[in-house]
């Protein structure tokens, strides 16, 4: 909460003061895309460098101001602090890279403008191990009387699951696939089967078995823990095709184990999470439909 409260209070000062110097000679209606153009070349740049392992270079933009705080995963830094806490984690790192994969600027008047964005951070260390996140970032640009200068970030970084625990998932649901593919496709059995892997997989969050259109009747079946212990059920909505959702329709398609991007799962687990899906098929190699296992972040 004292995170968003700085944030916030950090865009009412920002607007206060682009707001007091409307009477500059360069005040007026400013040109949002001009200025959205220009900040995305900065954070283009800034990405850039930071993929060089220079923490220094990385955090050049920002604000000399001692009292500015920045927030990275969470966790509030002066610059000094900040520069410090990344030459320790750029030297470990043989390599880095990030890719946003949605972007929004928001232009708050002639000097002042906050880039949001998501995306995926990859990381090899020194030992060679793969490191995946999923990054969520707020950057606020103040331009005064030299160049845009960064006033406050903050960042946030959740640890996807490696490529051990990826393995492990996947092999997990093979013999979930297999149970499935020797019971007829009733809402009983299929809840029956997804309990038994539940419990035997205590690290997933919910599982789910959605059918094959093909089969004639678009349904799905689906099983999470609740926070207090034990199952709850939850049966596809019919105002929602599945067979467009992402964890179905690739893995339909492909005919491989798939893996989605994250999101929260509002209508089930009320988790931020990662899915796994895997096709199922009859012995005549017909698609009965697609399982699923979650995994909360």
């Amino acid at each position: 909460m004292r995170n968003i409260v700085f944030a916030a209070t950090m865009l009412i000062s920002i607007l206060c003061w682009d707001s007091s110097h409307a009477g500059d000679a360069d005040a007026g209606k400013p040109d949002s895309a001009e200025i959205a153009a220009t900040i995305n070349k900065l954070m283009s740049q800034l990405t850039q460098t930071a993929e060089t392992l220079d923490a220094e270079k990385t955090l050049a933009p920002l604000t000399q101001d001692k009292d500015a705080v920045f927030f990275f995963d969470s966790r509030p830094y002066t610059l000094k602090e900040l520069t410090h806490a990344l030459r320790g984690m750029y030297g470990n790192l043989k390599s880095m890279s990030i890719k946003m994969d949605k972007t929004y600027v928001k232009v708050l008047g002639n000097n002042a403008a906050v880039w949001i964005a998501c995306g995926k951070g990859k990381s090899v260390d020194k030992t060679g191990q793969l490191f995946e996140e999923y990054l969520t970032e707020t950057w606020i640009w103040q331009k005064t009387e030299g160049p845009w200068q960064v006033v406050h970030y903050h960042e946030s970084v959740v640890s996807l699951p490696n490529a051990e625990k990826k393995r492990d998932i996947e092999k997990s649901l093979l013999p979930f696939a297999a149970d499935l593919q020797e019971i007829p496709p009733t809402a009983e059995g299929i809840y029956t089967h997804i309990e038994n892997y539940l419990s035997k997989n205590p690290g997933v969050v919910g599982a789910a078995f959605a059918l094959s259109p093909e089969l004639g009747k678009k349904s799905s079946f689906y099983v999470f823990r609740k926070t207090g212990g034990g199952f709850e059920k939850r049966g596809s909505p019919t105002s929602y095709d599945y067979s467009t959702a992402d964890w179905y329709a690739k893995s339909a398609a492909s005919g491989k184990t798939e893996w989605c991007e994250p999101y929260y799962d509002i209508d089930g687990a009320g988790l931020f999470m990662v899915t796994c899906s895997m096709p199922v098929y009859n012995k005549q190699h017909h698609l009965m439909g697609v399982i699923t296992a979650d995994l909360g972040l």
